[in-house]
């Protein structure tokens, strides 16, 4: 790791809140190891409790914005049996989660090439596409009671899905077939493709428009957030990180039998989340969803879910 930090060379200075900046100081990132005192094969093989692999951590989640928090954080637990868990922080105010794959997948490729690094971060210096100006300050709220749980569903859930998103789009193809003043069906095909089309057009000039890149990221982000804090909206965040391929990656000593993600706390909470995570066979979706206490007991009560998944079972469970 100590190789490549050269190259990713924020990560190892730190965050001046005051400033919404790095400090390119080089102070380095956190590396530490900790021993496990039991089998990894058997936390994996039974019921996974998300609130304790927290325990995992190397620093508290909260610790981002103090001037001697470290951006990059990383701890190799080794258990008795000889198996090895990395677990990894980093400051989400400076590197988001493709960037932090990226990070991974560079270091993962140099342990396999002898210290030749064959992934370049660049960082460009000539422009800012996300200024830190105007930016108000960021607002949790009153903190509440967090309730995380995995939701798993396998390969045979995915096809009834496809399946009845296929026959919901037969039947609004007829009914809208049938209906002389509603939309025809190809004509709304073809209002989705331009908006796919102009949504990577869009993400082009955000390249090479600063201001437009502001209006359509950050504006239109911040919109979305204050209106999800009103008592007439409920609004979840979605976030797909299931295409990343971090299950390929291997650091020297083998691939990783599982993938997950650190849970809020009442310090730092994360409340009306859904994460998706790919499985190790590629087919599969684990969808970790973060609610209130209150909402969490409508979620699991859901037909669809109940039908179509399994919660909070082992990792080498299969539904």
């Amino acid at each position: 790791m100590a190789q490549i930090l050269s190259n990713f060379y924020l990560l190892a200075g730190r965050y001046n809140k005051e400033k919404q900046q790095v400090d390119c100081n080089d102070q380095g990132a956190l590396f530490s190891t900790a021993q496990v005192d039991v089998d990894l094969s058997l936390t994996l093989r039974s019921h996974v409790d998300p609130q304790q692999l927290n325990q995992l951590l190397p620093v508290d989640l909260a610790a981002v914005d103090g001037p001697t928090h470290p951006i990059l954080a990383v701890q190799i637990n080794r258990f008795l049996c000889g198996g090895l868990a990395i677990a990894a922080c980093v400051s989400h105010r400076v590197v988001d989660t493709a960037s932090f794959s990226l990070f991974f997948t560079a270091w993962a490729t140099t342990a396999h090439t002898t210290g030749k690094l064959l992934i370049q971060p660049y960082f460009d210096h000539r422009s800012s596409y996300f200024p830190a100006e105007n930016l108000p300050p960021h607002d949790d709220g009153p903190h509440e009671n967090i309730i995380t749980e995995r939701y798993i569903f396998d390969n045979k859930a995915i096809k009834k899905l496809c399946q009845r998103l296929t026959s919901f789009l037969v039947i609004a193809a007829e009914d809208t077939a049938a209906d002389a003043e509603g939309e025809n069906f190809l004509a709304l095909a073809s209002r989705i493709r331009h908006a796919t089309v102009q949504g990577v057009r869009d993400c082009a000039r955000v390249l090479r428009d600063k201001e437009f890149g502001q209006k359509l990221l950050v504006d239109n982000f911040l919109n979305a957030n204050k209106k999800a804090k009103t008592d007439d909206c409920k609004m979840i965040w979605l976030a797909d990180f299931s295409k990343f391929g971090d299950y390929e990656l291997d650091f020297g000593f083998g691939k990783s039998d599982w993938i997950s993600l650190p849970t809020p706390t009442m310090v730092l909470e994360l409340k009306d989340h859904i994460m998706m995570l790919n499985n190790i066979s590629n087919d599969g979706i684990e969808a970790w969803v973060f609610l209130q206490e209150s909402d969490m007991q409508f979620f699991r009560q859901d037909k669809e879910i109940l039908l179509l998944s399994a919660s909070n079972l082992s990792v080498f469970s299969r539904i």
